[in-house]
Parts: C-alpha cells; structure tokens; sequence
C-alpha cells in the first residue's frame, strides 16, 4: 500500500515539476504529464507493483535536481539532504540499483565540490559519502544478521553471465511485440529521438541522464537462490 500510494501520489506532481522547466506553457506541461502518466503500463489500473517504479521516481528526481543543478551552478542544502536521503534508499529497493547510486552520488559530490559555498567547511562537501555510507553500512550489517552475507541471499555463483541471454533479453525489452517498450509506448521514439539534441544542447546533462539510467544488473540472469 505504501508503494502504490508513493507512485500514485508523487509520480502526477514529479513529472509536471519537471516538466515546467523544458516547456515554458503550463499547459503544455500538463498535457505531457497527463499523456506520460496515463502511458503504458497504466498504472492507476495495475495489480502489481514493482520496486522498479518506485525506484524510477528516485531515480528521475535525483537526476533532475543535478541537471538543474548544473544549469543554475548552485544545490540548497535542502537538495543536497534530499539527494543524500534518496540515494541512501534505492539500494534497499534492489541490488541492482547500485550502479545508478554510485553514478548519481559521484555526480553530487562533483557538482558540489565545483560549485563549493564560499566559506563552507571541507565535511559538508562529504556529507552525502558520508549518508549514503551510513546506510550501506546499514544494509550490509542486516543482511548479514539476517542471510548470514553482506550480500543477502545472494552468493557468488547466483548470478550467470551469458552474452546470448543478455542480447535477447535486451532486445526483448525493447523490440518484443509482447513487452517491447518502443512497441508498447511509441511515444518512447519521440525520447529516442531527442537524446541528439538533447546531447548538443547540454552535454553534461545528457551524459548524466544516460550515466544514471544505465542497469547493467538488469539484464544479468539470476539463477536458483539455496
């Protein structure tokens, strides 16, 4: 119920936030918040919910407050708490939201070390390390208490590596007439279209937005637990 009512109640209001800074109409704003939420998968009608959605929402926030970030060359400290808290949370979700953490945390702190305060002392510039460390340690320290592993109930030989199963699933997720997200959502291929421009107009950003999307656990197969 958590999970439904976070994606419900953030997802509408997020979306058009971010919105507003790319189209100056807000009501332009709203018709592309309206069609983005109301895009496959519904999920206003769904019965299942994903850590995948919530994650996304943390995802797409924290990115947003580094692009804008990098575009006003200044984070309030109330951002850098709330970048902090999001990015100590999404390795709770899932394993496999590590790699964006780390591309995200290590955007922030470079972002704060250029755009330093004048007078700011040195530990602040190390506050998130420091938040998002605090709550590895955390995680780690329950798994182990709880899997006898830092890792959970994962081990070693849990994940396999198969170039052949990777391509397919790859191109499954995206192709697939089933559960294709170019086929289910064609208005993917408008954002497919636009990274090029996005890229010349703002390389920094584009590289960030990539840099944080990228799942490379996503499509590793996860073999039997013991």
């Amino acid at each position: 119920m958590f999970l439904v009512l976070f994606i419900g109640l953030s997802l509408s209001l997020l979306t058009f936030t971010i919105l507003k800074r790319v189209v100056a109409a807000p009501g332009w704003a709203a018709l592309a918040t309206l069609a983005f939420v109301c895009a496959l998968p519904f999920l206003a009608g769904s019965n299942q919910v994903y850590s995948d959605l919530v994650a996304g929402i943390f995802i797409l926030h924290a990115t947003s407050l580094l692009v804008n970030a990098l575009q006003d060359k200044s984070l309030s400290t109330m951002q850098r708490w709330i970048l902090s808290s999001e990015l100590a949370f999404l390795p709770w979700l899932y394993y496999r939201y590590l790699p964006p953490t780390l591309v995200l945390l290590l955007a922030l702190v470079w972002i704060m070390y250029m755009f330093r305060r004048v007078g700011e002392s040195t530990w602040m510039q190390f506050l998130p390390l420091v938040i998002v460390g605090c709550s590895f340690t955390a995680l780690g320290v329950y798994n182990y208490s709880a899997f006898h592993n830092v890792l959970g109930m994962f081990r070693g030989n849990t994940v396999e590596y198969d170039v052949s199963k990777i391509a397919m699933i790859f191109l499954g997720l995206h192709l697939d007439s089933f559960q294709g997200m170019f086929l289910q959502q064609p208005l993917l291929w408008l954002a497919l279209l636009g990274i090029v421009p996005f890229a010349f107009a703002n390389g920094r950003a584009a590289a960030l937005v990539g840099l944080g999307k990228v799942d490379p656990l996503r499509e590793l197969q996860l073999g039997e637990v013991t």
